[in-house]
């Protein structure tokens, strides 16, 4: 975190106004935001007159850069919930940021102190499935800068490869595992010590591991894919190769693989917690159809656009 981000609780009138006041700063310009009353998100706030302090206790945050507010967050103990649901659960929320910098602080903040109030729960679910879409978005990075490239690399000598033995379909494939295997150690590595460090359940465990080893395959098939079917033959500089048309197409793509997985898994993942917490029966075939579509769209996402290259290459129009 920078030190030009400061994270400090609300703890004045004036600091819960800007508190409050934030989240008009941050959709001020969304013509479908629907504001709330200001009287009663005080009202909300306020002990005095919120009878759910009755039963439990929050913390505010502001993030601060330069004078100016960047960011807000909650985080809640209810002891209600402790008595329902699974103890050691505790909740976040009136979370926005302008930045992911400001997010990343504030999410940590509110972690710190629902560890101190002996919260592990919310830890130890939420925050590694959070994590997996920031490891995409660290994977879809590493790969534009070496894998997407690989095929422009070639350059002028890609006529060599044409006049070898080798078929343009062990070709791509061996670039394919090559950048992919340094790739997903890369992942495994960040996924397994955040998962260690939380000691999160056997459960999210698996969710972790394989979703980020499909996802992983996933990127790295579009990124050969991409790269191949929008080559860059005549660049000099390989650091201008995933700026390229190309390497936008294959950011947005990334983009919306690594949201779509995400959606299709916050529902099983959501039904098994909340089957935990309250000692129900799980939803099998909710599980199997949401982790089974997000492993099919990987496998999509990874065979396609590698075939589609193949056949370009093998028409010679790269």
């Amino acid at each position: 975190m920078s030190s030009d981000t400061t994270i400090r609780p609300v703890a004045t009138k004036a600091d819960r106004k800007a508190f409050v006041d934030f989240a008009w700063e941050v959709y001020k310009d969304d013509p479908n935001w629907v504001p709330p009353l200001k009287d009663e998100v005080h009202g909300l706030l306020d002990p005095k007159k919120n009878p759910w302090f009755g039963h439990g206790r929050a913390q505010l945050w502001l993030a601060e850069r330069g004078g100016r507010v960047v960011g807000r967050i909650s985080a809640q103990v209810d002891d209600l919930v402790q008595v329902h649901m699974e103890p050691g659960t505790g909740q976040w929320g009136m979370f926005e940021a302008l930045d992911g910098e400001a997010a990343a602080a504030l999410i940590a903040t509110a972690e710190d102190w629902l560890r101190g109030e002996g919260m592990t729960f919310f830890l130890m679910n939420v925050v590694p499935f959070l994590n997996l879409v920031l490891a995409g978005f660290v994977l879809a990075s590493v790969a534009a800068r070496f894998i997407f490239p690989g095929v422009s690399l070639e350059g002028r000598t890609f006529w060599l490869l044409r006049s070898s033995p080798m078929s343009m379909r062990q070709l791509l494939w061996s670039k394919f595992w090559v950048g992919t295997l340094p790739l997903l150690m890369l992942a495994l590595a960040i996924v397994g010590v955040t998962d260690v460090l939380l000691q999160v359940t056997p459960f999210m465990m698996i969710v972790s591991i394989g979703t980020i080893t499909f996802m992983t395959l996933a990127v790295a098939g579009l990124a050969l894919g991409f790269g191949t079917m929008f080559p860059q033959f005549e660049t000099e500089n390989a650091a201008q190769i995933p700026t390229s048309f190309g390497g936008l197409v294959f950011m947005m793509s990334s983009i919306a693989l690594i949201g779509l997985v995400i959606v299709l898994e916050a529902r099983p993942v959501y039904t098994y917690l909340s089957a935990q917490a309250f000692g129900e029966p799980t939803q099998p075939l909710e599980m199997v159809l949401g982790f089974g579509l997000a492993v099919v769209i990987c496998g999509m996402a990874t065979l396609i656009p590698i075939e589609m290259a193949v056949r370009r290459l093998e028409r010679g129009e790269s």
